[in-house]
């Protein structure tokens, strides 16, 4: 019987910690579930208890959403990427963000209008598909490593 070699448990951890364990996934992930969180509370406040219309509520909450986002970005996940101007980064951001927004809101009224699936959970769907949309954005288009780095 042939012994491991060494190097294949480093190859195997090295794999691990780049596929499982990278910072700036996990933290994408973090970031991405307090957002999901504050934009279903945002959906709920405005929807279920001022009942402003659905479409309207989405708009709200998810510009308030994509602030927060940019915001914890900015300043956790990718502080150390992108040295265009703030305002300039945030625009890309915004614009970049909507194509989630469109995903995560066409699911969220599909679900409510046709398939009678609360909006909560619709939304949830929605986001939920939204997120390969969201990282690939902000991973290639936003916060392009730098060359340096």
């Amino acid at each position: 019987m042939k012994k491991s070699s060494p190097q294949l448990a480093v190859d195997v951890y090295d794999y691990i910690k780049v596929t499982f364990l990278d910072k700036e996934l996990m933290r994408f992930l973090i970031v991405g579930g307090i957002v999901f969180v504050s934009n279903e509370m945002f959906l709920f406040f405005f929807h279920g208890l001022l009942k402003i219309p659905l479409l309207a509520s989405q708009i709200i909450s998810s510009e308030l959403a994509t602030i927060i986002s940019f915001a914890l970005h900015h300043h956790w996940t990718y502080k150390r990427y992108n040295p265009r101007p703030l305002y300039i980064r945030f625009l890309h951001f915004n614009l970049t963000a909507l194509g989630g927004i469109i995903i995560a809101n066409v699911v969220a009224l599909a679900c409510d209008h046709w398939l009678g699936i609360n909006y909560l959970i619709g939304f949830s769907i929605g986001a939920l598909v939204a997120i390969f949309w969201n990282y690939f954005a902000n991973k290639h288009f936003i916060w392009a490593q730098n060359v340096d780095d």
